[in-house]
């Protein structure tokens, strides 16, 4: 816990977010209450940050650890996710959320599935498109560069042959798996359950039959939304309808 706190501290002195200034009396207002462990206060400020429509792995860091401080299970975990979209390597993020997602009630077994297709899956969720495409370019300006070096100089020896294609075979697996990724973020929608106890039902009512019930942290999956409600599915399949208020999307 004290790790938690320290890192709030540490991260809360930088003053921008995303090569953007953001609003000043907001971030040092959440900051100082964080100080003075006035965890709602900071919340509130935080909050309103994002409303304007800054974010960043920073803000949602500070905003995860002040709901973890207030008890909102929930919302800390929701924060932590959110943070990781936009750096999914963030170590100390992981870390806070794994500490957050231990109080979690729910606990769904993940079906066993083949080991190379959940290396790639983990993989390719480590991380970012933009971090891809890079990667994926500048093997293709490396490969390039040694082509036009080899017909300039030395001429196409076996060596650099090899080097040359290797390099755009891994460029264009690159790219592949940038297209695989905007493919599922753009299919996908997923949320957290923020509510304590939040009912599923079998139709977007609250008069439909009650099918299962879930706890607050957990992540779940949106197929479909009507009204005031959405549908969602679990890892192991179950599916039914919540009140929308009962979780944030991601």
């Amino acid at each position: 816990m004290k790790r938690m706190l320290l890192i709030t501290i540490i991260i809360a002195c930088s003053g921008h977010l995303a090569g953007q200034q953001i609003p000043d009396s907001l971030w040092f207002r959440g900051n100082q209450a964080v100080g003075n462990k006035q965890y709602d206060q900071a919340t509130v400020a935080y909050e309103q940050i994002l409303r304007q429509g800054f974010e960043h792995e920073t803000l949602y860091f500070n905003l995860g650890n002040v709901y973890y401080r207030s008890g909102n299970l929930g919302l800390a975990i929701w924060a932590y996710e959110k943070g990781l979209q936009f750096a999914p390597n963030n170590t100390d993020l992981k870390y806070n959320r794994d500490v957050a997602k231990a109080g979690i009630k729910d606990r769904i077994e993940i079906p066993e599935g083949f080991l190379l297709l959940d290396l790639y899956r983990a993989l390719k969720k480590s991380f970012t498109l933009r971090g891809i495409l890079f990667v994926g370019s500048l093997l293709l300006l490396l490969a390039a560069g040694i082509y036009s070096v080899q017909k300039l100089r030395f001429g196409i020896t076996p060596v650099f042959s090899i080097i040359r294609n290797s390099l755009l075979f891994f460029s264009i697996l690159l790219h592949l798996v940038y297209l695989d990724k905007s493919l599922e973020l753009s299919d996908i929608q997923e949320g957290i359950i923020t509510t304590a106890i939040t009912e599923a039902r079998s139709t977007p009512s609250g008069l439909g039959k009650i099918l299962f019930r879930v706890h607050e942290g957990l992540k779940v999956e949106i197929t479909q939304t009507q009204d005031d409600w959405v549908e969602i599915i679990l890892l192991d399949g179950k599916k039914g309808w919540v009140y929308s208020g009962a979780m944030r999307t991601l």
